[in-house]
């Protein structure tokens, strides 16, 4: 039996493809996250151990902390941070897809409308004014997290470092390019 859906099915589609990148091009990050710890730590198994228990916001100002403490060049660093801080703004979509509501209904003109809601945007007695996330949105937060993916795993896979042992630290993430999540764009 399949779901009930008030959507056509491009629409659909759409919103299942875009969904699904974000959340897939997160996962990457995610991952990336780890390893970035494990690569500027002193002892990366146990960095990692830490970080694994960190939620994304608290793992990303814990690497812009370890990346101002490394011996890369300044303009490493700076790019690493930017990208970071852009991961850190990016995961708000990737939340506010997670934990809210899909809806759909009849905008103020009678024009038909889908997204997802931003309950926290609902506080009070209503009515309600917020913005629905649509499907283009949620595509493009997935393509730009594939981006991010891509750069931070580019510069990270740069990056030589020593251990404590004085023996090559070389990162072993494997490149993301083209393996980044890209819903088709609706038409």
């Amino acid at each position: 039996m399949k779901p009930f859906s008030p959507l056509p099915q491009d629409d659909e589609r759409a919103y299942s493809y875009a969904i699904g990148g974000v959340f897939i091009n997160f996962g990457a990050l995610e991952m990336i996250s780890f390893r970035w710890v494990e690569v500027l730590g002193k002892d990366p198994v146990v960095m990692r151990d830490l970080a694994i228990d960190m939620n994304l916001g608290q793992r990303i100002n814990f690497i812009v902390m370890l990346i101002t403490r490394s011996s890369w060049a300044p303009e490493i660093q700076t790019r690493s941070i930017s990208l970071w801080k852009k991961v850190a703004v990016e995961s708000n979509i990737r939340n506010t897809i997670a934990h809210n509501p899909f809806v759909w209904g009849k905008n103020k003109e009678g024009q038909p409308v889908s997204g997802i809601a931003n309950a926290k945007k609902m506080k009070g007695g209503g009515p309600y004014e917020y913005k629905l996330v649509t499907a283009d949105e949620i595509a493009g937060a997935a393509l730009r997290a594939g981006e991010l993916c891509r750069d931070l795993s580019e510069i990270l896979n740069s990056q030589t470092i020593q251990n404590d042992a004085n023996t090559e630290l070389q990162s072993t993430i494997m490149p993301v390019s083209e393996g980044i999540a890209q819903p088709p764009r609706r038409s």
